[in-house]
């Protein structure tokens, strides 16, 4: 059984907007039960506040896909979740800028390289001077980055 000692049938609460499912508080507080001496458990304190860290973590990711990074969001995150967050959250933009044509035919052939508090984009020269728009917003990407702590390098093969 996935949930060792839940018995009967849990049925889920309403689907809430765009599919995702929400269960209610007694539901919560019976896997929970189930779940008694879970790690993840143990480090939260409840399910349900796993739950809402989870919810926090969507909720950031989406959070910061325009514009700038809010350090208040990353703060919203428990503090083990905050680096992998802010780390997914750059690499989720950067490819969405990567993606402006929405093409595969349009998709860069790219280099790069990351390290703790910095990544490297290495593009073919043609690329970039046929794709200013992409460039402007790397380069205001870059200064985005700079505000969170990180360095984006924009540079050629």
């Amino acid at each position: 059984m996935f949930f060792p000692g839940l018995s009967g049938t849990v049925t889920f609460g309403r689907v809430a907007a765009g599919g995702a499912v929400s269960l209610t508080p007694e539901q919560l507080d019976e896997i929970e039960r189930g779940c008694e001496g879970l790690d993840g458990v143990a480090e939260f304190g409840t399910l349900r506040e796993i739950v809402d860290a989870e919810q926090r973590y969507l909720a950031f990711l989406i959070g910061v896909q325009r514009h700038r990074i809010d350090a208040a969001r990353i703060k919203s995150l428990p503090k083990s979740w905050r680096t992998a967050a802010l780390r997914l959250a750059i690499l989720l933009r950067i490819a969405v800028l990567l993606n402006r044509g929405r093409s595969a035919a349009a998709a860069p052939e790219l280099g790069i390289s990351v390290n703790e508090s910095s990544i490297s984009l290495r593009f073919d020269d043609d690329w970039l001077a046929a794709n200013p728009l992409t460039v402007a917003d790397l380069e205001r990407e870059r200064a985005y980055l700079h505000e969170v702590g990180y360095a984006l390098d924009i540079g050629t093969d």
